[in-house]
Parts: C-alpha cells; sequence; structure tokens
C-alpha cells in the first residue's frame, strides 16, 4: 500500500502526519521523494498555505498518474478554509484533470 498526502503548511503537517502514519501504519516507510515509494510507502508533499495548496493539487495528480504506484490520495487542509466540494470544483473541473481521475480510477478496478 502507498500513500501520497498534500498537507497545506510548510513544515509541522508534514511533521504532525508523518507521526500520525508511523503511529497508524507501522509497517509504511517514509519516502522522500514520489521515485523513492515503492511497495508500503508514504510520500508526504507540502502545499505551502493557503492559497497555495490549491495549485499544488493538479501537480499531485500529474506525479500520482506518472508514477503509477500510489494506492490512495488525500487532500489535508484545515475545513475552516474552504469546503471539500469548493476545492475539488475549483481545481479539477477542467477537462485535463478529469481525465487524469478517470486514468487513476480505471487502473484500480
Amino acid at each position: 500500500m502507498n500513500l501520497y498526502f498534500l498537507v497545506e503548511g510548510r513544515r509541522t503537517e508534514k511533521k504532525v502526519y508523518g507521526a500520525w502514519i508511523h503511529h497508524v501504519f507501522p509497517h509504511l516507510r517514509k519516502a522522500a521523494t514520489i521515485e523513492e515509494v515503492e511497495s508500503n510507502h508514504f510520500f508526504i508533499i507540502s502545499g505551502n498555505g493557503y492559497p497555495s495548496y490549491y495549485s499544488r493539487i493538479p501537480d499531485a495528480l500529474e506525479d500520482i498518474v506518472r508514477h503509477g504506484a500510489i494506492d490512495h490520495f488525500f487532500i489535508c487542509v484545515l475545513c475552516a478554509l474552504c469546503s471539500l466540494m469548493l476545492l475539488l470544483d475549483t481545481v479539477l473541473m477542467s477537462t485535463t484533470h478529469k481525465q487524469m481521475l478517470k486514468k487513476i480510477v480505471l487502473r484500480r478496478k
């Protein structure tokens, strides 16, 4: 199982989520880059805060499609700043991103 986390903040969230993942999934190893992700890894990338993380989501989708070994993608943001639906509407409404998501879903079937 390989996990990809896009976290909102620059420093704290990476530390907190890294510690939490080690606690919940002790068998997973942290990858410093997506290229290091093999079997049983997790990768955390910073979105560099609000509103910068919006522009990082399409890049993360491209990473996932290109790499091909990511099983689960998590976008971790403070809910008080935006609703998930607004976030998805803003970022994923382009045809290119819909096609990326379709590739990911079809590959999992």
